[in-house]
């Protein structure tokens, strides 16, 4: 079934919202009810914020579309409604739009939508810089290597959409792609080892066992290793340094100890949304505080995962500056490596300033 669009729905930061893609589709595939509103249950609710439970119950609604699970309650929390991790970022932010904020770490702790509602402001508020009862902020050591190998390997092998298309073959097995990729990344990060220790710059995050569930790897931006690539990943990291080279080079300060690269991201795979969400954010405050002890002038990154796309630059306050389609993308051999990623897949290249 093919569906005409006089235009996309976006995100505030002009990426295609997929969930409001979806919603459209659920709209026009299923006529026979369609028109069918969301269950929702004001019980409970105290009168003075009925029109605040409005705005959270219907910005869900939004949100999860179709797909949510049960009536939308102060009893019902938001993932068992449905809700992931990339969602919990969308409603975080639609709320904004609408001039409702709350701190990522109390939509998180949340145990239903009546804790959302009793957490929501009509002012901005800054985020938490470490939650204590998970997480404990650590500079990376030479033990981490197995667990941070693990985690990137893991992370970007198995959920990130470069390597899927990689080989610009459609008909190729993805678990065969996904075999090179992971021995690729492994024999990448152990080849820049000992330089990532010696730079002092990348963290992880250890659980209450002293486990490392999440790991930031990152380099001085005019200061890192070149380790020579081959096969699939020299296309990604080609692709990456293409398009952060332009931007590197004409619009950021020049010289060593003024840039910081966040050059890689990876959470354990069975943390939990919440878990995932709050991993995510404790790292770019972690990554933003080594920023700011080694007195660098700003952070630089570039993500082509939508959940860190909406950290970044909607929550955190990176500015975008360059929006770039992937399939769009040609090497020094004329060829488009990318050529069969959708038309919505983006890297978006963005910038912290540190004051």
């Amino acid at each position: 079934m093919v569906i005409v669009l006089d235009k996309f729905p976006l995100l505030v930061n002009g990426k295609v919202d997929r969930q409001g893609l979806i919603k459209i589709y659920d709209k026009t595939n299923n006529n026979d009810d369609a028109d069918i509103p969301l269950e929702i249950d004001y019980t409970g609710v105290n009168p003075c914020d009925l029109e605040v439970a409005r705005v959270l119950f219907e910005t869900v609604g939004e949100v999860l579309g179709r797909s949510v699970r049960g009536a939308l309650s102060i009893r019902a929390g938001f993932y068992e409604l449905g809700g992931n991790s990339l969602n919990t970022i969308y409603t975080i932010t639609r709320l904004r739009e609408k001039g409702y904020y709350i701190e990522i770490n109390d939509f998180l702790r949340s145990n239903n939508l009546g804790e959302v509602l009793s957490h929501l402001k009509t002012n901005p508020e800054n985020a938490r810089e470490e939650d204590e009862h998970k997480f404990a902020i650590q500079p990376m050591r030479n033990d981490h290597k197995e667990r941070v190998i693990e985690m990137i390997v893991s992370s970007f092998c198995c959920n990130i959409e470069l390597e899927e298309v990689v080989n610009h073959n459609p008909l190729q097995l993805k678990s065969h792609i996904n075999t090179i990729c992971c021995d690729e990344y492994a024999l990448h990060l152990d080849a820049c080892w000992g330089q990532l220790l010696a730079a002092g710059l990348s963290i992880v995050l250890e659980d209450l066992s002293g486990k490392a569930m999440a790991v930031a790897l990152n380099f001085d931006a005019r200061d890192e290793p070149d380790i020579e690539l081959s096969g699939g990943l020299a296309r990604i990291m080609g692709f990456i340094k293409y398009v952060e080279g332009s931007v590197r080079d004409t619009m950021l300060p020049e010289g060593k100890g003024t840039i910081l690269h966040s050059f890689m991201m990876a959470t354990d795979c069975q943390l939990s949304p919440q878990d995932k969400v709050s991993a995510i954010l404790l790292l770019e405050l972690g990554t933003e505080r080594v920023a700011r002890e080694r007195h660098f002038r700003g952070i630089f990154a570039t993500n082509t995962s939508p959940l860190t796309q909406q950290l970044a630059t909607d929550v955190l306050g990176f500015k975008m500056l360059l929006n770039y389609q992937i399939n769009q993308y040609v090497d020094s051999n004329g060829e488009r490596p990318f050529g069969q990623a959708p038309n919505d897949l983006r890297a978006i290249v963005c910038w912290k300033p540190i004051d």
